[in-house]
C-alpha cells in the first residue's frame, strides 16, 4: 500500500504542542538481558515464597499474580512487576536505580 493512495495533510506542530510524544518516547521500559533473566528464573525457584505463590496459580486463588515464561509476576493497578526473589531483591533495585539515570546523552 502507499501513502499516494490516502489524501493526507501533514500539520507541523510546535514543540509546546506536542509533549505527549515526548513523554511516549521518554517512558522508562526496562529490557532485560538473557542472563538477567536466567537468574531471575533460578532465584525464584529457590525462594520458598514463591514457589508457594507459583502453587495457587493453578488452583485459581489468586488472580493478582500470573506467570510468563516461568517468571512470576504482579499485577498492581493495572501494571505488571515482577516479583522478586528476596536473594536478589538488592541487585534489581540497584539495575532499576541505574536505568533510571539519564546517560550523557539525553534524548
Amino acid at each position: 500500500m502507499l501513502l499516494e493512495e490516502f489524501d493526507y495533510e501533514i500539520i507541523k506542530l510546535s514543540g509546546q504542542r506536542k509533549k505527549h510524544a515526548d513523554a511516549l518516547s521518554r517512558y522508562p521500559v526496562m529490557v532485560m538481558s538473557d542472563t538477567l533473566t536466567l537468574m531471575l528464573k533460578n532465584a525464584q525457584s529457590d525462594d520458598e515464597g514463591i514457589v508457594t505463590l507459583k502453587g495457587l496459580l493453578g488452583s485459581g486463588n489468586s488472580q493478582d499474580f500470573f506467570e510468563r515464561n516461568e517468571i512470576l509476576y504482579k499485577f498492581v493497578n493495572g501494571r505488571e512487576f515482577i516479583v522478586a526473589p528476596s536473594g536478589m531483591q538488592t541487585e534489581i533495585i540497584k539495575i532499576i536505580h541505574e536505568k533510571g539515570h539519564f546517560s550523557v546523552a539525553k534524548t
